[in-house]
């Protein structure tokens, strides 16, 4: 399983981003908002050009088979937009059974978050406006964008050790996967004011969604199915935390959202999902007695 390949992508994709964040570092480059947003964009692109420079490597004359960038359009394409929006919608509502959490609409989740100028006013149809743009151009665009993470993780990882087995692959690219956010996370990425408990929160989410963005991968036979996948996944999330009332407590440690307790069950009855899906899939295999 940790054959040259695979540890070589490894190597070079930690190089790659960590390398870039470490540089910006001393820059004070992380600190603002804007420049994290840019910052961020490039330390993504570390997965897509490790995978491209090994694959020219080690798989020379069939790049492309190995990178599985060849769009495939059948059914799991809608099913790699689909379930996303089921994950979060489950996330909010299993997050209702949390203590004092109660909904609330988009537009009261936003003007209470802070992200917006003080005295910031917005039309009430707002929540249409949010959840149209979200499940359309949002998960359109991540889905383009985020073929740099895809490239690597769904892409040429998935591709050398998938024959080790569907959940051995799954787990070790969860971790891998979850453990290259941790300089991000540690300056306040996804876990704000948890930089080292975020961390291992992120590698307990990215565990949680590898088998899940795997099975679509694997049914599809295209990295653009795990892109859609995540980029979907990353254009709705916000929604299931703005949809809930605040509170006091970390994001983490409270149901809200599809970080919360209420994210965990969701994405839990998802990979129950795929582990009964895979079942059948390997019984309908099998030659009739």
């Amino acid at each position: 399983m940790f054959t040259k390949p695979v540890l070589t992508f490894c190597g070079l994709t930690f190089a790659l981003s960590w390398g870039l964040f470490f540089s910006l570092l001393p820059l004070g480059f992380w600190e603002s908002a804007s420049t994290f947003a840019i910052g961020a964009t490039l330390f993504m692109l570390g997965p897509a050009i490790a995978a491209v420079i090994c694959a020219r490597i080690f798989d020379k004359g069939h790049m492309l088979k190995t990178l599985a960038f060849k769009p495939i359009w059948n059914r799991w394409m809608v099913v790699a937009w689909a379930v996303p929006l089921l994950i979060c919608l489950g996330a909010l509502l299993l997050s209702l059974l949390g203590k004092d959490i109660h909904l609330v609409s988009l537009r009261e989740g936003l003007l209470s978050s802070g992200a917006l100028p003080a005295g910031t006013t917005l039309p009430p149809y707002i929540d249409v406006i949010l959840v149209i743009q979200a499940i359309s151009l949002g998960a359109a665009i991540n889905g383009v964008l985020l073929i740099s993470e895809e490239l690597g993780w769904r892409g040429f990882l998935w591709s050398k050790l998938i024959a080790h087995g569907f959940w051995k692959t799954a787990l070790f690219t969860g971790i891998v996967w979850g453990f290259w956010h941790a300089p991000l996370i540690y300056m306040g990425h996804n876990y704000p004011g948890l930089p080292i408990a975020g961390i291992f929160l992120m590698v307990g989410f990215t565990l949680l969604v590898s088998p899940i963005i795997g099975y679509v991968r694997l049914k599809n036979g295209s990295v653009w199915a795990a892109s859609l996948f995540h980029g979907t996944l990353n254009a709705v999330a916000g929604l299931s935390v703005l949809a809930l009332a605040r509170t006091d407590a970390p994001l983490p440690l409270t149901w809200k959202g599809i970080l919360g307790l209420g994210g965990v069950m969701a994405l839990a009855l998802a990979c129950l999902w795929v582990y009964f899906s895979l079942r059948a899939d390997q019984k309908s295999l099998q030659p009739p007695e």
